[in-house]
């Protein structure tokens, strides 16, 4: 069960793969918020915010039909295992003392 309350966007099949991929990802981060800023004028776009405590929030955005994803202050990164690091980094970072 994804813990997303709206359909990823995927045009062919290979994006309905890596929006698959996307959601193996994900399903390890349960208490994360993913959502869309604009569900009509970009269906693609899915962001996530972690609301940082003592700075900055992390703004994770990402392109599951591509298997993209990039950082507000980072580059952009691709595939399964690149995007698991992205978000477990911005995890780590969200709370540095644990």
């Amino acid at each position: 069960m994804s813990q997303l309350d709206f359909k990823l966007y995927a045009k062919t099949a290979q994006h309905q793969r890596n929006c698959e991929d996307f959601l193996s990802v994900i399903v390890d981060y349960p208490y994360l918020k993913f959502f869309r800023p604009n569900s009509e004028a970009s269906p693609w776009h899915v962001v996530c915010r972690l609301a940082c405590p003592d700075g900055e929030d992390i703004y994770l955005n990402f392109w599951p039909h591509l298997l993209k994803a990039y950082r507000n202050n980072g580059k952009t990164v691709v595939g399964v295992k690149a995007i698991d690091n992205l978000i477990a980094a911005a995890v780590r970072d969200q709370y540095p003392d644990g």
